[in-house]
């Protein structure tokens, strides 16, 4: 039983864990391009800024609303 109640949750489990794991590569990528070898100095307001967005972002659709 536990089985099969897994796999009828399966694909809304696997639909959050996609959208985490794709904000997840949107902030590597955002971070390599922003404080690579191209990047310059950041300021302490816009750190918090990205910040504050990242974790948004992390925290998906369902807990933002």
């Amino acid at each position: 039983m536990a089985f099969r109640e897994f796999l009828l949750k399966a694909p809304s489990l696997f639909t959050r864990l996609g959208e985490q794991v794709g904000s997840l590569q949107h902030i590597v990528s955002f971070t390599n391009y922003r404080f690579g070898a191209r990047g310059g100095h950041i300021g302490s307001e816009e750190l918090m800024d990205i910040l504050i967005d990242f974790e948004l972002s992390l925290r998906g659709r369902a807990e933002v609303d």
